[in-house]
């Protein structure tokens, strides 16, 4: 079994993964304005329940969006000693 392993498409993946992240944020951040707009037009206990549970979610998001940021250094953290590796390799070895 091979690996076969590029440092370019590792930082490519996690400048994908970045940028999914922003589109996660900017989808958070719209339902969160449309809670806010609903929360202003609607009044009860059943408004109250939903705001509750929302906030909830609203803490997973935020939770997912910390877990897959935490993703993104690992990969880039992955590639950049990985490439640190190799140009350590290559000096050891064209030493004359």
């Amino acid at each position: 079994m091979y690996i076969n392993v590029k440092p370019e498409e590792m930082n490519t993946v996690a400048s994908n993964i970045e940028n999914k992240i922003s589109e996660w944020q900017a989808a958070v951040q719209k339902l969160y304005t449309l809670q806010q707009e609903m929360d202003a037009m609607w009044d009860g206990t059943a408004n109250d329940s939903f705001n509750q549970n929302f906030q909830g979610d609203l803490q997973k998001f935020n939770a997912l969006t910390n877990l897959m940021q935490e993703y993104v250094v690992a990969i880039k953290t992955a590639a950049n000693n990985y490439i640190s590796g190799e140009e350590e390799v290559k000096s050891i070895v064209t030493r004359k």
